[in-house]
């Protein structure tokens, strides 16, 4: 009997097996957890099939082939709006064609070509005539220091003040006649205690000139001197003024006490200005022994 009902359950078994094979699905004999139905899985499609011909050289992968796509759409070929002639889908302007030898040409399309005739503006603005400046003093009494009008025959020649210059002593037939030509007036010769000074009193009173002399030497400068040379510069009666001497030692040393004195100038500038008329501080001789001299006299009248 037992034997009877194992041959049973092994035979409904195999007919159930063989009824899931026969529909090509399998199904579990067994569900563990919930009793719910199995979520199916989902396949990724299978490659596209080769496309014989059209692999590259070498490749493993095939290429598109060149007339997988339409050259044109299928809606008759028209696929944007119909343009104006001459219009252009580009908003930028294209660049300058290039000419034969290899550069970019220059000539503008006519059609953006303008006229380049710039005018100024009339602001309605008028300038009158300059106005002189009054005060001023005659060209006549002024000293050109231009290379053009630089005397002849006069060593050092340069302007000391408005109508007044100065130089070493002048040759009588070139230096005093260009002075007597340019309408000079007076002429002062710095001289040292003693020297003859007849020679040059004579070539210059020959040409109408004034002349005047003043002894200067390291021991004779002091208040007479000084205040004599100062008087005379500020006469302008007998200016245009000439002041000369032989080497620029007395009339160095009288320019710098001028502008310190007279012009209130700073002890710098008062060197820097002398300098120009003759002034060498550091030159041995009458030049050291005028400058210490000098020196000596401003601190005197300073304290």
């Amino acid at each position: 009997m037992y034997r009877h009902l194992w041959t049973v359950v092994v035979a409904g078994s195999l007919v159930t097996l063989s009824g899931c094979s026969s529909t090509g699905e399998r199904k579990p004999l067994f569900q563990w957890g919930h009793n719910q139905p199995r979520t199916p899985i989902n396949m990724p499609p299978p490659p596209a099939p080769f496309v014989q011909g059209n692999t590259q050289p070498g490749g493993a992968f095939p290429t598109v082939p060149g007339n997988a796509f339409p050259t044109a759409p299928p809606n008759g070929g028209q696929s944007f709006p119909s343009l104006p002639p001459g219009a252009s889908l580009n908003p930028f302007p294209t660049a300058p064609p290039v000419s034969p030898s290899g550069g970019f040409s220059t000539a503008i399309p006519p059609e953006i070509k303008t006229e380049s005739k710039w005018q100024p503006a009339d602001s309605g603005v008028q300038l009158q005539k300059p106005v002189p400046i009054t005060g001023q003093t005659k060209p006549e009494a002024r000293i050109s220091l231009s290379p053009s009008t630089l005397p002849v025959g006069i060593a050092q020649f340069a302007g000391a003040l408005d109508s007044v210059a100065a130089g070493l002593r002048p040759t009588p037939d070139e230096g005093l006649e260009w002075l007597a030509a340019r309408g000079y007036r007076t002429v002062l010769y710095l001289h040292q205690p003693g020297e003859d000074t007849q020679s040059d009193k004579k070539h210059v009173e020959k040409r109408g000139m004034k002349f005047l002399s003043l002894e200067v030497s390291p021991q004779s400068l002091g208040k007479m001197t000084v205040e004599e040379f100062n008087r005379v510069m500020r006469a302008k009666a007998g200016q245009p003024l000439f002041v000369y001497d032989r080497d620029g030692a007395s009339g160095g040393a009288l320019w710098y006490l001028y502008f310190r004195i007279v012009e209130q100038e700073s002890d710098e500038v008062a060197r820097i200005r002398a300098s120009a008329l003759g002034l060498r501080e550091n030159r041995e001789g009458l030049h050291r022994d005028m400058w210490l001299a000098a020196q000596k006299y401003f601190q005197e009248i300073d304290r």
